[in-house]
């Protein structure tokens, strides 16, 4: 299956609501892909999303409420009401992705990075969901990768391992890499458990390149790879429609919506943690300036450090007692000498159960 061969979502042209043409592009492995970050930049965009297709994100589009917005990158971009969800579009195959995944984290730095696309594949009994990726295999460099499978643990997916080149997958040549693997044998991913979809394997080209772009600014554990089957591969001369891949994507939508309100929610829960955990700790310059006041040595402004830190943590209003000891005009120490006892009877302090 070829797409359309005359470029649209990227460019710009001939991108309005309708499907539109497409990008020059291959079937069934060379499927576009949607990438989401989660971030926070001074309030900023928490996810990026990026499409190499217009059929595959435009459900999504309109799911989430996005809009048309501006933007320095070459490329079309979309965000929601809340500006909390950048889609780029980027057109399809590995290097299209690779470089927008560069351009964009370079810019951004998000805190965690997202795929999202169709890929080749045999359907698994009644499930026709997302997969999420637990292992990718570059079929040209003959390396494996393993995401992180950390976040976003309210909402898990089957999960698949998930082979990557830079030329589409026929269907013989799925079957003889998959050949009777369990995975594909009919089961439904739903009656495995905890594991179900283990032994799935899906076809692309796009996975392996995403995940070393990213990879080269994100850990493993930042990286989430979600995947859905579209066809079983594609011979020489088929072609697969926009509107027939933008229906084959249309069914895991909502769980793809789910799992991305997932991760914005966990991220937003660490947010709030992170916050009250910088309300309790010390900062540079309050450390600086009461080091300052003790007349520390290096060593000694270290220990403080460490002191003021498990204060905090501990829940002791360590702010407090340093204004004790300024109304008593123990601070600003006079000297060295001074600020060593001074130091220890923070530390007897801290130590202190009360």
């Amino acid at each position: 299956m070829r797409l359309p061969d005359v470029c649209g979502p990227v460019c710009g042209r001939d991108f309005g609501e309708r499907p539109g043409r497409w990008c020059q592009a291959q079937g069934a492995s060379g499927k576009a892909d949607i990438i989401f970050a989660r971030q926070r930049v001074g309030g900023e965009m928490r996810i990026l999303l990026f499409a190499a297709l217009w059929p595959e994100v435009r459900g999504l589009v309109r799911m989430m409420g996005m809009r048309a917005r501006q933007s320095q990158l070459p490329y079309r971009q979309y965000q929601d009401e809340r500006g909390e969800v950048l889609l780029t579009l980027t057109g399809p195959g590995p290097v299209a992705v690779a470089a927008a995944v560069g351009a964009v984290l370079a810019v951004h730095g998000p805190a965690s990075l997202v795929l999202v696309g169709s890929a080749a594949g045999k359907m698994t009994g009644q499930y026709v969901g997302p997969y999420r990726v637990n292992r990718l295999i570059d079929a040209d460099g003959r390396r494996s990768f393993y995401p992180d499978l950390i976040y976003p643990y309210a909402f898990p997916l089957p999960e698949a391992a998930l082979y990557s080149r830079s030329r589409i997958w026929t269907p013989e040549e799925i079957r003889t890499v998959c050949g009777q693997k369990e995975g594909l044998s009919g089961e439904s991913p739903a009656e495995r458990g905890p594991n179900r979809g283990a032994g799935v394997s899906l076809f692309d080209m796009e996975g392996a390149a995403f995940f070393q772009a990213a990879n080269s600014y994100l850990g493993p554990q930042q990286i989430h790879i979600l995947k859905m089957v579209s066809d079983r591969g594609q011979a020489e001369g088929e072609r697969m429609t926009a509107q027939l891949l933008e229906t084959r994507m249309r069914s895991g939508l909502s769980q793809i919506e789910t799992y991305l309100r997932a991760l914005m929610k966990e991220a937003r829960e660490e947010e709030e943690t992170a916050d009250r955990m910088a309300a309790v700790l010390p900062g540079q310059e309050e450390l600086v300036r009461r080091a300052g006041d003790l007349c520390c040595s290096a060593s000694m402004k270290e220990q403080l450090k460490q002191l003021l830190t498990y204060a905090g943590l501990a829940g002791k209003d360590w702010r407090g007692r340093l204004k004790q000891m300024e109304v008593k005009e123990k601070l600003p120490a006079a000297d060295r000498r001074q600020g060593k006892l001074l130091l220890r009877e923070l530390a007897d302090w801290v130590m202190r159960d009360e």
